[in-house]
């Protein structure tokens, strides 16, 4: 159709003495660069010297509105490989240094030097400065009962205070920032229909605020990104 166009136009120019043909050229050149030039000023483009390792998409903008992640379900399955590689430096603060994934029945190290033979599915990211993001999920299903109780054991740990994020992250759930031994990890955990997911981010040097922004964010990721697999 276009090609049919092209040729009934042709033979309207042909059709025009040519002193019209010559200046009715002139004229489209000239519009056409004019709205070229609109477009190129209207349109962000891509984003300049991004860096390796970064996204353009910052996801969910905590600070604009709070999120109510309490009815997303979340299979209880392996789930490392689905997260966005460009969110994990972000997260970090840092450039991936190393990374590590178990899943149910793997052998795992416990604090103290014990072993044990995981029940869930998790994930760990190092960052060049020995910052840390991390989320893992159970593998058996757990009630509200058994959630609820997951928060309060939660809350009994030392150095740690409960924080009214911005982010309602599962049924119940809760944002908590601990500080110790020069360390701040901020963590969100909840219920998500029967799957209970647990995302942090620690970091030796930035402040709290900052690892709890990094730590919400990313662990917002983290749930969608599950959520939607």
């Amino acid at each position: 159709m276009a090609r049919r166009r092209g040729r009934r136009a042709a033979r309207r120019w042909l059709g025009l003495p040519p002193r019209y043909v010559v200046l009715g050229v002139v004229v489209l050149l000239l519009a056409g660069t004019v709205v070229a030039g609109l477009l190129r000023e209207d349109s962000p483009g891509p984003a300049a010297d991004a860096p390796r390792g970064s996204s353009s998409d910052p996801g969910p903008d905590l600070a604009e509105a709070d999120l109510d992640l309490s009815n997303l379900p979340l299979p209880r399955s392996p789930f490392c490989a689905l997260v966005d590689d460009d969110r994990v430096p972000v997260a970090l603060g840092s450039p991936v240094r190393d990374s590590d994934a178990y899943g149910v029945g793997d052998r795992v190290d416990l604090a103290g030097g014990a072993g044990d033979n995981s029940d869930e599915y998790a994930c760990t990211w190092t960052g060049s400065g020995g910052t840390e993001a991390r989320a893992w999920v159970f593998a058996p299903a757990v009630s509200p009962r058994q959630a609820r109780t997951l928060a309060a054991d939660a809350r009994e740990e030392a150095g740690c205070e409960d924080l009214a994020g911005r982010t309602t992250y599962g049924r119940p759930g809760l944002t908590r920032v601990c500080s110790g031994a020069g360390t701040v990890t901020a963590s969100l955990r909840g219920l998500f229909g029967d799957a209970w997911l647990t995302c942090e981010v620690s970091d030796d040097e930035a402040s709290e605020d900052d690892v709890r922004s990094r730590a919400e964010q990313w662990c917002v990721h983290v749930a969608t990104t599950i959520g939607a697999s």
